[in-house]
């Protein structure tokens, strides 16, 4: 859960025009990055499917995605994407972490 994944599976979050501004290594970084990146960021990755795609093809956790997908068809904005994806994030991890 916290091992970092090879650089080109990394997820890179970004503006809507391109600009890199993090990076998560692992799905502890991804859930960690969440809380601090701005909104815009959040939702321009959720429209495009980006997250749910990481989840699934980097992480292989098709469970994740899915869940993720469902905040994606709810269309949420600003700070509720945000907690909505956030809560969903440490959810899975602390499922996973049990089974370690």
């Amino acid at each position: 859960l916290r091992t970092p994944l090879p650089e080109p599976k990394r997820f890179v979050f970004r503006t809507p025009q391109g600009q890199s501004l993090a990076t998560a290594a692992s799905l502890w970084e991804f859930r960690e990055r969440i809380a601090d990146l701005p909104a815009r960021s959040l939702r321009f990755h959720m429209e495009r499917g980006d997250f749910t795609v990481w989840c699934s093809s980097a992480l292989n956790d098709e469970e994740l995605a899915r869940r993720v997908a469902r905040i994606a068809s709810r269309q949420l904005d600003g700070e509720a994407l945000r907690q909505a994806l956030l809560e969903t994030v440490v959810e899975r991890y602390e499922e996973l972490e049990m089974l370690i």
